[in-house]
């Protein structure tokens, strides 16, 4: 259980509820992202590969926050995965099933403020064929 600045607002969050108020503004206006990767692989070949078989979404910021955002990575507007923060702010991760790279396609990726439930585009990721 956690609480949290908002953009001088408070969040309350535990693993069952998030609640925000008063309403939250759009923190991730200040989110820019310089870097991002990877920008694709091939069929069946998990990036960033973790010993549990997850792969990993790397984010590098303009500018670090301050305030870190509770953030949600969207594919093709479907949640893929939590943003995990760096500690200094300047970057995050996202783990992601190794199931989301069994088919070739492009995916549009998007940041969720789970606050103010503003999106925030990243870019496509490619899943090439064999």
């Amino acid at each position: 259980m956690s609480f949290a600045g908002c953009a001088n607002k408070f969040f309350f969050e535990s693993p069952d509820v998030l609640l925000c108020w008063p309403k939250a503004e759009m923190v991730n206006a200040r989110i820019r992202i310089s870097r991002w990767g990877p920008l694709w692989t091939v069929q069946g070949v998990i990036p960033n590969r973790q010993p549990s078989g997850e792969g990993v979404f790397w984010f590098i910021l303009e500018q670090p926050v301050g305030h870190k955002p509770l953030l949600l990575l969207l594919a093709d507007g479907k949640p893929l995965g939590n943003v995990l923060w760096s500690g200094s702010g300047d970057g995050f991760l996202v783990v992601f099933p190794g199931s989301f790279v069994a088919n070739p396609r492009l995916v549009t990726l998007e940041l969720l403020d789970s606050c103010s439930q503003t999106r925030t585009p990243v870019g496509v990721f490619q899943i090439l064929p064999p």
